[in-house]
């Protein structure tokens, strides 16, 4: 590390030669209010600097360091690792919940897509309601609400099942009930 000026800072990261020409080196570089994620093919030296640090951070950098975090993966599971990660998110993207694919709701092959992803990364299998429960409408009288009471959402479309990777959960959204001056809210995280 390389102090450059009073708000910038030079990494240089020296990477010995790659046993295999296919597989490649990333890096997540963060401090606690900045990050740099890099990937590299090749050995040799490589730098990334740090721009417009307030003082604040430069001190944490100055006491702490970076955290540096590594992960290795083979250049041929590139463009696989792309489509399953587009496979998570397309579909459900509009607004309008009639217009096929780009509607406002996931699409099946969407859903089935983020339950395999929650499947591989946690163990964890979501199985299908029956056909008939995933029609009925539940009108629940907000008077059996009450500020405090915690609903678990869940959306197969590749965000919620970020979060619940990364928190361990199995819903992508905290909900709770919130009554403020006589009217129910519902707040979400």
């Amino acid at each position: 590390m390389k102090i450059l000026s009073e708000s910038s800072i030079e990494i240089i990261h020296t990477l010995g030669a790659k046993k295999k020409i296919d597989c490649g080196d990333g890096y997540f570089y963060s401090t606690l209010y900045n990050y740099h994620v890099s990937t590299h093919y090749i050995g040799g030296v490589h730098t990334h600097k740090f721009e417009k640090i307030d003082s604040k951070e430069m001190e944490l950098i100055k006491t702490n360091g970076f955290m540096v975090f590594k992960t290795c993966d083979k250049l041929i599971n590139v463009l696989p690792d792309f489509f399953k990660t587009l496979y998570l998110f397309i579909g459900g993207l509009g607004l309008d919940p009639n217009i096929p694919f780009f509607g406002s709701k996931p699409t099946e092959f969407e859903m089935e897509q983020n339950a395999k992803f929650i499947y591989d990364a946690t163990g964890y299998q979501w199985e299908k309601r029956p056909e008939a429960s995933r029609k009925v409408v539940y009108n629940l009288d907000p008077n059996l609400v009450q500020s405090g009471d915690f609903f678990a959402v869940t959306r197969f479309d590749g965000l919620d099942q970020i979060v619940e990777v990364g928190s361990g959960s199995h819903s992508g959204h905290s909900v709770m009930g919130l009554w403020v001056d006589g009217e129910l809210h519902i707040v979400e995280s």
